[in-house]
This record gives structure tokens, sequence and C-alpha cells, in this order.
């Protein structure tokens, strides 16, 4: 397999994970927190929904990090990226309950805001940058005329490995604060 096979597949799996995850945690979340559940009800499952779905995105991140074949990577990141796609609904709803009914556009704008400016914007660029420094052999090269995976990437396995713990590191972080 090939980078673009490895990346084609790995797309699949965020997108069905994103797919399944984010409807089945509205789902869960609605079971639990019904129409009729007080504001605390709701903040208390959505709190309890965050949380497990966080811890078991977790251990199936790490698991992914010491797997030894392409399926079971494929199979603990994808059960990982499912959890932690589940709370999406629950993120709106806490955001949602956390202010008068008055304020909540606003405040759902503003939140969606912030993990924009510190999440997706910059994640890509600092991770990119702990990739280039912990695996400098993982980049593109010139071969025959075609941009290809560096041959010596192959060397750089564990550099790639601590990549993708201290990417997990700072997600544990940001769960247990």
């Amino acid at each position: 397999p090939d980078e673009k096979s490895a990346s084609l597949h790995f797309s699949a799996i965020v997108a069905i994970a994103g797919i399944v995850g984010t409807p089945v945690g509205g789902y869960i979340s609605d079971r639990l927190a019904g129409g009729k559940a007080s504001r605390e009800q709701v903040l208390t499952t959505c709190l309890r929904i965050m949380s497990f779905s966080s811890v078991f995105g977790i251990i199936f991140s790490v698991a992914s990090a010491y797997c030894t074949t392409r399926n079971s990577f494929l199979f603990c990141m994808g059960t990982a990226i499912m959890f932690l796609f589940l709370p999406t609904g629950c993120c709106t709803m806490a955001v949602m309950e956390s202010v008068p009914s008055k304020m909540r556009a606003s405040a759902v704008a503003l939140n969606i805001l912030i993990m924009h400016v510190l999440g997706d914007v910059p994640s890509p660029i600092a991770v990119g940058a702990l990739k280039d420094y912990l695996a400098p052999n993982c980049n593109t090269k010139r071969i025959d005329g075609q941009e290809v995976l560096n041959p010596l990437c192959i060397e750089d396995g564990d550099g790639l490995r601590l990549t993708l713990v201290l990417c997990l590191s700072w997600l544990i972080f940001t769960v247990i604060f």
C-alpha cells in the first residue's frame, strides 16, 4: 500500500466515524436527557456522555499508536474517532443550556469561533511541525519526476509514534482539565 491508499483509507475512516458518531451521540443524549429534562439534568447527561466518550476515545487512540497491522490500526483509530465525534451534539446542548435562551445563538457562534481559532486552525500547523521535528525523514521527495513518500520514512517509525502519543497526551490533558 502506498501513501495515497493510506490517505484514502484514513479519510474514509474519519468520514464514516463522523457520520456514525455524531448522530449516535445525539440519539444517546436525547434518550438519556429527554425533552422534559431540567437544565441540570441535560448538563449532567452531556457531561457524562462527553466524559465517557473521551475516555474510550483516548483508550482506542493510545491502542492505535501501538498497533502493528494496518487493519488493527484503522479499527482502533476509527473507533477512537467515532467516540470523539460522539459528544458533538452534547457540546452544543451544553453551550445552549449554559446561557439564557436569548443568548443561545451568540453562545453557539462564539463556541464555534473559539474551537476554530484555538483548534482547527493552529493544530495542523503545530502537529506538522512536531512531526517534522520528530520524524524528519517522513516527507515527500521528487523521484523520477513524481512526488513520493521519502523511502527513509520507515526509519522514523518511533518519531511518528511519539508524535501520535504526544498529540493524544494533549487530548488527555484537555479532558482532565
